[in-house]
């Protein structure tokens, strides 16, 4: 009898490398092959040779590109709704003919293939992050709600897990996420007020929903063997003191940017610390070596593989930067952080990790003075590290070892 258990994973990851986004999918790939090693995980992303290679696990296409065929971001909101609405309601047709074993309909315009591949799961992970938003709402909430809404139409079971709920804009957006977050079986939020109001006001059940750390404190770093040769490399060897640091672009960097560099001299010189700048995306137009180039601070590239970064980042002294995920993996290896946030859902995100990690996370706002950087990374430094933030079993290995009875009747694609 076969009795392995094929998982799907939708969620934040792109096309190019990002570092917190990738350490989320990588962290569900590592604890599934931990703990539920008959299981076998499958990516849902239209760039399936390109993610094949990253991750190094099947990946089949998903809904996303084709719901979006013809999509692009100049349109007005009401020829958007009008597209992603008619093939919603064309998608969850196809769903429900392809489940009763009837042929495909008029309107297939190629989903049963795409459809066929999703009812080969036995469970639906939808990994999301912070992208169920209406900042993200044609090119990641509605793909997501949309893939949700066809998996329980094929009897495949959901979990959502690890994410920040909302907000939200307009009626439609509220609807899609309502629609979608409540075929959940179970879901984990990274924040305890935010999220869980945003849930009830969408009339999902606080008892399917759970708060805790974000599914990026799970990965478990490389060993110490293969960390510090990437700090030699970094030309960071002999147990040579270190901050982390990591600055992208966005709306409040520019009353920041002075502030941190002042705060960047004065770890150098009055602490000894040297910067370690870790840029988490190096792509085209949203590359953060360019700011690290700003700051004139040593760069960690090329980027070693996550795990190995999860080790450098657990070896450095303080982590400092206007990335959410830096602020995570810090104190998931017991590191001080400090985040500066520009915006109201940054600030949303970051509190909810510090509120979980201890006294571990300091947040401070965009056109903070370089006197209160400084005063906020001089009581973490004193400090010193903390108990690592750690996280139970992500919420699939909760639900394919101990909620069998939940087991969906296969569909014959």
């Amino acid at each position: 009898m076969n009795d392995v258990k094929r998982v799907g994973i939708i969620g934040g990851t792109s096309r190019f490398r990002h570092l917190g986004d990738d350490m989320i999918t990588r962290a569900h790939l590592q604890q599934l092959a931990a703990f539920a090693p008959r299981c076998e995980p499958v990516i849902l992303h239209p760039d399936v040779e390109d993610l094949s290679w990253r991750f190094g696990v099947e990946v089949v296409p998903g809904l996303h590109a084709q719901l979006l065929a013809g999509w692009t971001s100049g349109m007005t909101r009401r020829s958007e709704l009008r597209l992603l609405g008619s093939r919603t309601a064309a998608v969850l047709a196809e769903a429900r003919r392809l489940r009763e074993g009837r042929p495909p309909g008029r309107r297939s315009s190629g989903w049963r293939p795409l459809l066929a591949e999703l009812a080969k799961l036995d469970l639906l992970v939808a990994a999301s992050g912070g992208s169920l938003t209406s900042s993200f709402s044609a090119f990641a909430l509605w793909p997501q709600m949309v893939t949700l809404l066809a998996a329980r139409a094929l009897r495949v079971p959901v979990v959502v897990s690890g994410v920040t709920i909302g907000p939200f804009k307009g009626l439609t957006d509220r609807v899609i996420a309502a629609l979608g977050l409540r075929t959940a079986s179970a879901i984990t939020v990274r924040d305890s007020i935010h999220s869980p109001r945003a849930l009830r006001l969408l009339g999902v059940a606080s008892a399917r929903v759970e708060c805790r750390p974000d599914d990026a404190v799970a990965l478990e770093p490389a060993p110490a063997g293969e960390v510090e040769r990437a700090l030699a490399d970094a030309g960071l060897g002999n147990g040579q003191r270190f901050f982390a640091l990591s600055v992208h672009e966005w709306e409040g960097l520019e009353r920041s940017f002075e502030p941190l560099a002042e705060l960047v001299e004065w770890l150098s010189v009055e602490r000894g610390l040297t910067p370690l700048f870790i840029p988490h995306v190096t792509f085209e137009l949203h590359d953060d070596r360019v700011l690290a180039r700003r700051l004139g601070v040593r760069v960690l590239d090329p980027l070693p593989p996550d795990e190995v970064l999860v080790g450098i980042i657990g070896r450095a002294e303080l982590a400092v930067g206007t990335r959410y995920h830096h602020a995570v993996i810090a104190s998931a290896r017991g590191v001080p952080a400090l985040g500066v946030h520009g915006d109201a859902y940054t600030r949303i995100k970051l509190a909810g990790l510090a509120e979980m990690a201890a006294g571990l996370v300091s947040t401070l706002p965009a056109g903070a003075s370089a006197e209160r950087l400084v005063a906020e990374a001089a009581r973490l430094l004193d400090r010193g590290r903390g108990t690592p933030l750690r996280a139970p079993a992500l919420p699939e290995i909760d639900f394919l070892l101990e909620r069998e009875d939940h087991a969906p009747a296969r569909v014959a694609a």
